[in-house]
């Protein structure tokens, strides 16, 4: 092609429409017919061509999510976090034919709906006052069920977030939110719901974040379900929380001179300066701000990384590995630093946990702490709960 165009400055079309040269420009840098589409990935949804489109053809989201029918789609959950950026990169440096385009999906009545490029269309619609499009064009695949359909287009909408600059990438949320819509409309089973989230998420988030993911989409079909969640997870700023709220428990209540403090499970092996900091500052407040004598400072635990194959044993281990973790420190501290073991004044104490998992409330209730030593008798969950020989392992009398 001789008259091959790399950038298109929108502001120069007076008349808003893109040519037939702006396309086949954008073909030849793109090829449609070699790329790797994901026709091939989502069963449901076949790519058709990369053609010139009316933007008044293309719907909105709220037009097809307002009709809740079948061909709905699942629009993310948030805008995209770099959409200024965007629209500065498409006014000021123009629209790069050398990118992959929007890509829309046909609708029975000959209109069309966004898979991706939600933000672009807005700027070009918005700002570049653009009349048409260039569009990679998919349609359903009527060898699948309407449920199937459905399901790729929306899978479609999370993963193809193509390689714009300034990039826009998804969310936890939107993954937690697409796949909590598949399980509910019968798209996928809820044994399946890891795959989903793995299938969507292609990389963008760690392992640890996609069990975050999982357990959440788990919480919120069981509490929609039951009413009730599975678990509560805790994190630096809803742990305190928790605390004054749930267990009606504060520092220093009625002047008592008891403090508490919450602290992660995973913060085990840099607990003991955290610690002594803590406990630092807290006598500079009392001394600063006139408040009662410190008795006892109080640490709580929570745990806040959860598996969802086993929840009960996630946060039995996760407080367990926390108690270990730290007194084993604690011995090596005495054993290096100190040619007798001091005397221990208790004015900082391991205190308790803050309980998580629903399954286990009638033990170890919802809204109150689980005291070491007073509702665990200073022994682990491991030392209560799992059997200690092969004969108790396999119920032999």
């Amino acid at each position: 092609m001789n008259n091959l165009i790399s950038v298109v400055n929108t502001q120069e079309l007076t008349n808003g429409i893109l040519s037939e040269l702006h396309l086949q420009s954008s073909k030849e840098f793109i090829n449609p017919d070699t790329y790797p589409t994901y026709q091939n990935i989502q069963q449901g949804l076949l790519f058709i061509e990369r053609k010139l489109v009316d933007i008044d053809q293309i719907v909105s989201d709220d037009e097809l999510l307002g009709t809740q029918g079948f061909y709905t789609q699942l629009a993310r959950t948030t805008v995209a976090d770099k959409k200024q950026l965007t629209r500065h990169s498409i006014i000021e440096n123009g629209l790069m034919l050398s990118r992959l385009p929007i890509s829309i999906v046909q609708l029975p009545n000959g209109k069309f709906a966004s898979l991706d490029g939600r933000t672009r269309l807005d700027i070009f619609e918005v700002d570049c006052k653009l009349k048409n499009v260039i569009a990679d064009v998919y349609e359903y695949d009527t060898n699948y069920s309407h449920i199937k359909q459905q399901l790729a287009g929306q899978r479609f909408a999370m993963i193809a977030n193509c390689d714009e600059a300034p990039s826009s990438p998804f969310t936890m949320d939107d993954i937690v939110r697409h796949t909590v819509n598949a399980v509910q409309t019968n798209g996928i089973s809820r044994e399946d719901i890891k795959n989903e989230v793995e299938l969507v998420n292609k990389n963008q988030f760690s392992q640890l974040k996609i069990n975050k993911m999982v357990l959440r989409i788990k919480n919120i079909l069981e509490e929609s379900k039951e009413g009730v969640p599975l678990v509560n997870t805790y994190d630096e700023k809803s742990a305190p929380q928790w605390l004054k709220n749930i267990a009606k428990i504060q520092s220093n209540q009625n002047n008592n001179g008891i403090y508490y403090l919450t602290v992660s499970s995973t913060f085990h092996t840099k607990f003991i300066p955290w610690a002594a900091k803590k406990y630092q500052e807290l006598l500079l407040d009392i001394a600063l701000n006139n408040k009662t004598k410190c008795k006892q400072l109080r640490i709580v635990v929570y745990v806040s990384d959860l598996s969802s194959s086993d929840l009960e044993l996630s946060w039995k281990t996760g407080i367990d590995k926390f108690r270990n973790q730290v007194e084993k420190l604690m011995n090596l501290v005495c054993k290096t630093w100190f040619t007798n073991i001091p005397e221990i004044t208790n004015k900082v104490v391991m205190y308790g946990a803050i309980p998580s998992v629903y399954s286990l409330e009638q033990k170890y209730p919802m809204n109150k702490i689980v005291r070491f030593t007073q509702d665990l008798k200073d022994q682990t969950f491991d030392e209560i709960d799992l059997p200690k020989t092969l004969d108790d392992y396999l119920d032999i009398n």
